[in-house]
């Protein structure tokens, strides 16, 4: 499909580019032919026929100017869209390194984000976003740190996504649109905080009054000007005045053209992304929910931003030193524009974050969506269970291993209070086995598909511990910032949340006796909590936990195997405790040590 697309796009910007080119060439003689036709005329003293038929062709030329840039911005429509298909391609080849990767949102003391790898370079939020607003990023960023916990929730949303899966254009003109201007994340003082901020000018009856009163008494002396001329003078004095009421309040009008300047493009690429959404018969109840927010009183989202354009427009005649001070000494025209805009403010206040809250909402689901066509062929749409705790998943693998390397494992685990131990050999897959089950749960409470061929699980605080390292900047040991996330972890659960619990080799940073009688003694107390987990480790002796405490402990391990020289990994999750080491061979290998 998207190498089809490519092909359709590339002969429509093909056919658009030629025909651009011609439109020009039409244009300059239009030009050209005015100028010529009217100098013509006037020496043949056909002056009206020259005024008449060179106006035409002035009129022929911007009507061309104009299709002109229609063409120009249908072309970086149908650009972006095959830019958008190549860049598929490249997803589906794990190719996705010079996307954006979320920095901006990383928090190292988040309870997962960092050890799954969700969010930064090489994560799954680099991988499945494909959100063209700065409002889809946040959302998407949002389901991935805070996930719910409501089955009803992420069944909406699967169903949303199951639905925008099969609208392959829908989701790619969206985001063709999205990529008309670019939209800053960290926008400190963006329309959301503009549209939050108290009314100034409009709720004011002063300025309300002088914006009429002092232009009128302008007029006036104008007009009287004419009959007396030394009303010039009083008149001119009127004009400076007018200025001199604005001075005032410059530095409270350009703070909000700063805010509002040049947000025109983006508000015409919102316009076209929300229109999409209008325009759309939906129907999972989530996508008809999100769509019902886009009116008000009948009125379209889109029709209202449209209006605001409009007020920006004139706004942003500021640009120009000699109209503004022409049009403000004459009409006070920034109080004009600006009371305007608070009134357009007022109007719209309790609606306008509702719209951008669906715009991000879909913006986030499409990806999801693109997510889940791309593997197509290995995910399946979790089953979510709130009556029993449970994680149940066969065939799972891990989202961001190509599907021609990735070793795909069962996993269970039926109640809390019980801790599988996993036990193997140094690069068996003990960690990529922990990020596989925690990435896929964190995408199934997001309620996005999940790389399974089946999944049930029971909506949970998750909690990690798998790549702390040190920090210079906090003057913290690395063992010190590893007991404080096992601490925190028990501090969650005396809370009386419910927490599955991800770690990987507990208190490496002691000595091996120490080592064990902590990572034993803090299992043992896991267990009198509502928590669950898997517990990597290469202490084989943690595995006579399962002696001790039954079905509440369960040994699985990686092994290796060593054939002709050669380490042998299948990446397979086995019953047991781990029987095979490699680290002296691989110093061997490598003539770290000697044979």
């Amino acid at each position: 499909m998207y190498k089809n697309n490519i092909k359709k796009y590339t002969e429509i910007s093909s056919f658009i580019k030629k025909r651009q080119k011609i439109v020009s060439i039409f244009r300059f003689f239009a030009f050209v032919s005015s100028i010529f036709l009217l100098f013509f005329f006037i020496n043949k003293e056909l002056i009206n026929i020259g005024i008449i038929v060179s106006s035409i062709l002035m009129i022929t030329f911007f009507g061309l100017l104009k299709y002109h840039v229609n063409l120009k911005n249908k072309n970086k429509f149908y650009t972006n869209l095959i830019k958008i298909n190549e860049d598929e391609l490249d997803f589906l080849d794990f190719k996705y390194s010079e996307k954006y990767e979320g920095n901006d949102f990383l928090d190292f003391n988040h309870p997962y984000i960092y050890d799954l790898d969700l969010i930064g370079e090489h994560s799954l939020f680099q991988y499945i976003n494909r959100t063209s607003t700065s409002y889809g990023i946040k959302k998407l960023v949002n389901w991935l740190k805070i996930p719910t916990f409501e089955k009803q929730k992420i069944e909406s949303r699967q169903t949303a996504v199951k639905e925008l899966m099969q609208e392959h254009d829908l989701r790619q003109k969206f985001q063709a649109f999205g990529m008309l201007e670019n939209d800053p994340v960290k926008d400190k003082d963006g329309l959301i905080e503009w549209i939050s901020s108290p009314n100034t000018f409009s709720e004011n009856k002063v300025f309300n009054i002088l914006k009429i009163v002092l232009p009128a008494i302008t007029f006036l002396l104008i007009i009287l000007s004419f009959f007396k001329p030394e009303y010039a003078s009083l008149w001119g004095i009127s004009f400076l005045l007018n200025l001199g009421v604005l001075a005032i309040y410059y530095k409270k009008i350009k703070e909000v053209h700063n805010i509002l300047s040049k947000k025109t493009k983006l508000l015409e690429k919102y316009i076209k992304q929300l229109e999409l959404i209008e325009n759309k018969q939906f129907k999972s109840k989530d996508l008809q929910v999100l769509q019902q927010k886009l009116f008000e009183n009948n009125i379209s989202a889109n029709s209202q931003i449209r209006k605001l354009i409009k007020i920006l427009n004139a706004f942003d005649t500021r640009f120009n030193v000699f109209l503004t001070f022409i049009l403000n000494g004459l009409f006070l025209f920034d109080f004009w524009v600006i009371i305007r805009l608070e009134k357009w403010k007022k109007a719209n206040k309790t609606v306008f974050q509702a719209w951008f809250e669906a715009l991000g909402k879909f913006d986030a689901l499409q990806s999801i969506a693109t997510f889940g066509y791309n593997n197509s062929e290995n995910i399946c749409f979790p089953e979510c269970n709130t009556d029993n705790f449970v994680i149940n998943a066969k065939d799972m693998g891990h989202p961001l291993i190509p599907e021609n390397e990735r070793v795909n494992n069962d996993f269970e685990i039926s109640d809390f209070h019980q801790f599988n131990i996993v036990t193997g050999a140094n690069m068996a897959g003990k960690s990529t086995f922990l990020r596989t089950i925690g990435v896929n749960l964190i995408l199934a409470m997001a309620g996005s598909p999940v790389i399974a061929s089946k999944f049930e699980f029971y909506p949970v605080n998750i909690r990690t511990r798998i790549k702390i390292s040190d920090s210079l900047f906090k003057n913290e040991s690395y063992f010190y910032a590893e007991l404080k996330r096992l601490k925190e972890i028990i501090e969650d659960l005396e809370s009386g949340k419910e927490v599955f619990i991800l770690l990987d080799e507990i208190l490496r940073g002691t000595n091996s006796k120490d080592k064990h009688e902590g990572s034993k003694k803090y299992i043992e107390k896991l267990l009198n909590y509502k928590s669950s987990g898997i517990i990597a480790t290469h202490d084989l002796i943690l595995g006579k936990l399962q002696d001790e405490y039954g079905e509440k402990i369960k040994n699985f391990c990686f092994e290796v195997e060593i054939e002709k020289n050669n380490l042998i990994f299948d990446y397979k999750l086995k019953n047991g405790i781990s029987s095979k080491l490699n680290a002296s061979f691989l110093m061997k290998q490598m003539r770290i040590i000697d044979n």
